[in-house]
């Protein structure tokens, strides 16, 4: 799902991080307490220039101090990507015109490729150089 330049990944985590109430480490920059909303998270993350992906905790994750919670993510993030599955409560995502440096996005894909990538579990985005990356969306 994309919604104002973010991809929402529903039960998807980017572990790899870790903070506590001064700093952070890994491929954490910061967190927010008090996010509402999975926009909000995205929201979050575009303020802060350095942030490409994020991960937030709905209301129903446990345990309860990391409900509402937003965890912003550097550009590495992206290699630990984990699904996790809807009762997590976690959603995650990243800011499209930040990530597209990690990844080459082409939004003319043919659509029988896309629908053959999707029957795969994603969708194929080929690259110039004859090679494909894979976005998969839940």
């Amino acid at each position: 799902q994309v919604t104002e330049g973010c991809v929402f990944e529903p039960g998807v985590d980017y572990p790899g991080g870790r903070c506590n109430e001064v700093s952070c480490e890994g491929i954490d920059l910061g967190f927010r307490r008090g996010v509402s909303s999975r926009e909000g998270c995205c929201e979050a993350c575009r303020r802060e220039r350095r942030c490409v992906y994020w991960t937030w905790a709905g209301p129903s994750r446990q345990p309860q101090p990391q409900q509402l919670v937003c965890w912003l993510k550097i550009a590495q993030a992206r290699g630990s990507r984990a699904v996790v599955g809807g009762a997590s409560a976690l959603t995650s995502g990243y800011v499209v015109s930040r990530a597209a440096a990690t990844f080459r996005v082409l939004p003319d894909t043919p659509p029988a490729v896309a629908s053959a990538a999707a029957a795969a579990g994603g969708i194929t985005y080929p690259q110039n150089n004859g090679s494909n990356v894979i976005h998969h969306e839940y």
